[in-house]
């Protein structure tokens, strides 16, 4: 039995939340799931992890994934939120700023590193993940 959250309280579900279980697909087709800590910013879910991982492997070879949030230690207090999507590897300044509650004039030398180090892509006031 189920029951369907409101979109007010899927944000505010979210918001409150800190961790995800993000699921790829392997080249096997079996799934792979890793816990990673999240930032719910404007109906979006942004995560970060190494370049190199293999959850970022397999999301490049087949971009469909699944975020799980879950909480409750009981049966009736279980709630979740599951998201099927498609990774999207955009970095928004603004939004960046405010998830890392920084100024520009801290996070700008930082996103012009990852340029540097051949990891992110500036376009325009956005920075994308590099192909490799």
């Amino acid at each position: 039995m189920g029951v369907e959250l409101t979109p007010e309280e899927v944000d505010d579900f979210l918001r409150d939340g800190h961790t995800l279980i993000f699921t790829t697909i392997r080249k096997s087709g079996e799934p792979f799931a890793t816990p990673m800590w999240y930032a719910y910013i404007d109906g979006s879910i942004y995560i970060r992890t190494l370049g190199r991982s293999a959850k970022v492997a397999h999301a490049r070879r087949d971009p469909r994934v699944c975020c799980t949030v879950e909480t409750g230690d009981a049966w009736v207090d279980l709630k979740a939120v599951i998201a099927n999507c498609e990774r999207n590897g955009a970095l928004v300044i603004p939004e960046l700023r405010d998830v890392l509650k920084t100024t520009r004039k801290f996070l700008i030398p930082l996103l012009e590193h990852l340029d540097a180090q051949g990891l992110t892509l500036r376009q325009g006031g956005r920075r994308v993940l590099r192909r490799r």
